[in-house]
């Protein structure tokens, strides 16, 4: 390809125009770099504002949770006391009516023990009563028998002497006058001998009557004492049952009384939830990548591009010199008795060519 001036600004134009494109579509690459920097930022504050809402949110509900378990628990210990006051109130009544009840049993059995004694006492009153009557009555008896055996006696000599009297007036005389005299007292004193014998039969009846009177009387006090001594004990009892209801119902009033309520552990409070650190967003070096006017040729003018091709014939021939060089220490064949270009060797000239068309290609 011939070397020339004209083919140099072509190819700087079409360099140009390929830098311009590359520059373009680094602008552009520019520009969305910035919109996703600015995206990507607008992200993290979105991000950190809601986790950092989220953080609040959960620290006041755990916050409000714990307020609700202490007032809750502090409710229910108020409840549990109440409840506790209210069956110590309960307990305290129950003795106090357990009180009541005893007294007014109590009562009771004195009322009951006082009627019974009086009892007792009309029926031992009217025991000794029965007895001094039934005695009384028993010596009126013997005094009625006595009496009636006086009169008898009495009649009974009355008529012996209007007996012996009559036969006195018969005029009976010597031996058959005292034989009826003697008769008439024989009967007289037989009549008087039987009066007595009644009298004194009677009066064994009566003693016997007043004995068997007496030993009724020694039963019928024997019985009431024994009555009396039942009563007393009868009341001990009662009075222990009394005492015993009491003591039960003290004992249900005491097992009626709740817990004594106990505050329940304390309610952990709630820790700050940890607040997480964010990393900024990368931000990118926007100058990265940019083409360079170096990577696709400068511009430069016409003296310019005449110095640097030289530069570049010089360093394409040095470049074929060295290759030769190198070829024939390697024992390449040269041809023989030919010039190259400025004299060079064929070898040497070689290398030269390919230097300036490697340059002119591009």
């Amino acid at each position: 390809m011939p070397l020339g001036i004209f083919s140099m600004g072509a190819k700087n134009k079409a360099r140009e125009d390929k830098y311009n494109r590359a520059l373009g579509i680094w602008e552009e690459q520019k520009k969305e770099k910035r919109r996703q920097y600015k995206y990507d930022k607008q992200g993290l504050k979105i991000t950190e504002r809601n986790t950092y809402a989220n953080l609040d949110f959960q620290d006041a509900s755990r916050q409000q949770e714990y307020n609700y378990l202490k007032a809750r628990q502090a409710f229910e210990f108020a409840q549990e006391t109440k409840a506790y006051n209210r069956s110590v109130e309960q307990a305290t009544q129950m003795t106090q009516l357990a009180d009541l009840a005893e007294q007014q049993a109590n009562l009771q059995q004195d009322r009951y023990l006082f009627e019974q004694e009086i009892a007792l006492d009309l029926e031992e009153e009217q025991t000794a009563l029965n007895y001094r009557y039934a005695a009384a009555g028993l010596g009126v008896d013997r005094r009625k028998a006595k009496q009636a055996a006086v009169t008898d006696i009495r009649k009974s000599s009355i008529e012996g002497l209007k007996a012996r009297g009559q036969a006195a007036a018969r005029g009976q005389a010597g031996r058959s006058a005292y034989k009826s005299q003697q008769s008439l007292l024989a009967e007289t004193a037989a009549v008087e001998n039987e009066i007595v014998n009644n009298l004194f039969n009677a009066n064994l009846a009566i003693d016997l009557d007043l004995s068997q009177l007496s030993d009724q009387l020694i039963m019928d006090k024997t019985a009431l004492k024994l009555s009396r001594t039942s009563l007393k004990a009868s009341d001990k009892v009662q009075r222990l049952a009394f005492k015993r209801d009491k003591l039960q119902a003290y004992m249900n009033a005491a097992a009626s009384i709740a817990l004594r309520p106990e505050m329940g552990p304390p309610i952990p409070k709630p820790i700050a939830l940890p607040r997480p650190e964010f990393q900024k967003v990368y931000k990118p070096n926007f100058k990265l990548g940019k083409p360079q006017i170096d990577d696709f040729g400068r511009k430069i003018g016409l003296g310019e591009t005449l110095l640097a091709d030289g530069l570049k014939i010089g360093g394409a021939v040095l470049a074929g010199v060295t290759a030769g060089a190198t070829a024939g220490a390697a024992g390449l064949s040269a041809a023989a008795g030919s010039s190259g270009i400025f004299g060079m060797s064929a070898t040497t000239a070689a290398g030269v060519g390919a230097g300036l068309s490697n340059f002119l290609s591009n």
